[in-house]
C-alpha cells in the first residue's frame, strides 16, 4: 500500500485476520536499500478484560543477512488514556526539509610526497606512478563520490584504482558500493570478503545508487599477513594488525619513506575510552615499523587544522584512554553491567 504522504509499505495478515507483519524500505549507504520487517507475536487481551487483542512483542529484522534490528516487548497497555498535545509546532511544520545527505566541499592537506589526507571523512590518498589508491572511504555515497573525484584532481590524469578498508564495520565501509560502482579494486582481509560480496549484491530497486543502476562485480584483493603496493615512485605496505578485540580483520597502511601509518580504530576508535589499546604497538613492533606520524580515519585527538598525529600524541591518547576505560569498566561492574572490552587487557598501558 502507498500512503497519501507517499510512504510505501507491505502488510501481511494471518488466516485469522490478525496482522502478521509489516515491511518498509529506506535508502541505506552500505547496502543500497534496507528492508525492515516488523512481526507481531504474543497476541493477548490488552488489559485482561477489554476484549481487544494486541501483540506483546514487536520484532524487527533487516533484509541484510536477516539481522535482528530491534525487539520491543510490552509490559502493559493503556486503553482510552488521555494523551498530551502531540501536534507539531507551526515553526517546525513550515520549515523546509533539510537535505538528508548534504555533500560538503571536499578539501585535503598534503602530508607527504604523493600523500594527502582528506579533511572530510579521513581518507588518505596515495599517488603512484600511474594510479591512485585510497585508504578508507567511510562516508555516505554522495560524499564518497565527491572524495573519489577530488582524489583524481590531486594527481591529474591518474585513475583511482584501489580502495583499502581498515576493517569491515559499517562506519568504515560506507563508500564501498560507490567504489565498486566506479571500478575500484577493494583490498581487505580474506575474512571480510563474504560480507563485502553480500553488501555489493544487495538489491536496491526503490532507492537505486550508482551500483544498482549499473551493477559491477566486486574486484577483491586479499591480504593475509602483508601486501606491498609499490613502484619506482611510491611504496605502500599493508599489514594485518592481528589480535584486536574490536576488529578481527583490521589492516593498517604504512609508507616507509614518510614514516607514516594509516589506521582506523586502532589508535583513534574513541577519545574517551581505549578498551583494546595494544594493537598499535603490536603491529609496529611485529613489523619493525619506524612510525613518526599517523593519518587517522577518525579525527580523534587532532587539533584544528592538524591532519596527522605524532607518535607521542598517539601514545598519550592510548595511555589516557586506557586508564579512562579501566575506570569506566570499574563503574559498570559496580552497577552489575557487562560492557564489551571489560576488563581492559593490556601489556603496555
Amino acid at each position: 500500500m502507498t500512503l497519501k504522504e507517499g510512504d510505501k509499505l507491505t502488510a501481511a495478515f494471518a488466516a485469522d485476520g490478525r496482522p502478521a507483519w509489516i515491511r518498509w524500505s529506506t535508502r541505506h549507504t552500505n547496502v543500497g536499500q534496507m528492508n525492515f520487517t516488523t512481526s507481531f507475536t504474543g497476541w493477548n487481551d490488552a488489559t485482561g478484560n477489554s476484549g481487544i487483542l494486541l501483540p506483546l512483542a514487536y520484532e524487527t529484522r533487516l533484509s541484510y543477512r536477516n539481522v535482528d534490528y530491534v525487539k520491543l516487548y510490552v509490559d502493559a497497555y493503556q486503553l482510552d488514556a488521555t494523551l498530551p498535545n502531540l501536534a507539531v509546532p507551526d515553526a517546525v511544520r513550515s520549515a523546509p526539509e533539510p537535505p538528508s545527505y548534504p555533500v560538503p566541499a571536499i578539501t585535503s592537506q598534503r602530508i607527504g610526497k604523493g600523500v594527502w589526507r582528506v579533511d572530510q571523512g579521513g581518507t588518505t590518498v596515495i599517488e603512484f606512478r600511474d594510479h591512485i589508491a585510497l585508504f578508507e572511504l567511510g562516508i555516505n555515497v554522495a560524499t564518497a563520490k565527491a572524495v573519489i573525484a577530488h582524489a583524481r584532481t590531486l594527481a591529474p590524469g591518474k585513475p583511482v584504482t584501489h580502495l583499502i578498508t581498515s576493517h569491515n564495520h559499517f562506519d568504515h565501509t560506507a563508500g564501498l558500493r560507490q567504489a565498486v560502482a566506479e571500478g575500484l579494486t577493494i583490498v581487505q582481509r580474506r575474512g571480510s570478503e563474504p560480507q563485502y560480496r553480500d553488501m555489493v549484491a544487495h538489491a536496491a530497486p526503490d532507492f537505486p545508487d550508482d551500483l544498482a543502476r549499473s551493477p559491477k562485480p566486486l574486484k577483491f584483493e586479499t591480504v593475509d599477513e602483508h601486501l606491498r603496493m609499490s613502484d619506482d615512485t611510491q611504496t605502500l605496505e599493508i599489514y594485518w594488525a592481528r589480535n584486536n578485540g574490536h576488529m578481527a580483520d583490521v589492516l593498517v597502511g604504512y609508507i616507509p619513506s614518510e614514516r607514516l601509518l594509516m589506521e582506523g580504530d586502532l589508535v583513534t576508535a574513541a577519545f574517551d575510552w581505549q578498551h583494546w589499546p595494544d594493537g598499535f604497538r603490536d603491529v609496529v613492533g611485529k613489523n619493525n615499523l619506524n612510525v613518526v606520524r599517523i593519518s587517522p580515519v577518525h579525527g580523534v585527538g587532532l587539533g584544528r587544522g592538524q591532519p596527522t598525529l605524532t607518535r607521542a600524541q598517539a601514545e598519550d591518547l592510548l595511555k589516557g584512554g586506557t586508564q579512562r576505560a579501566r575506570e569506566h569498566c570499574k563503574a559498570e561492574v559496580a552497577k552489575g553491567n557487562y560492557h564489551p572490552g571489560c576488563p581492559v587487557q593490556s601489556k603496555y598501558y
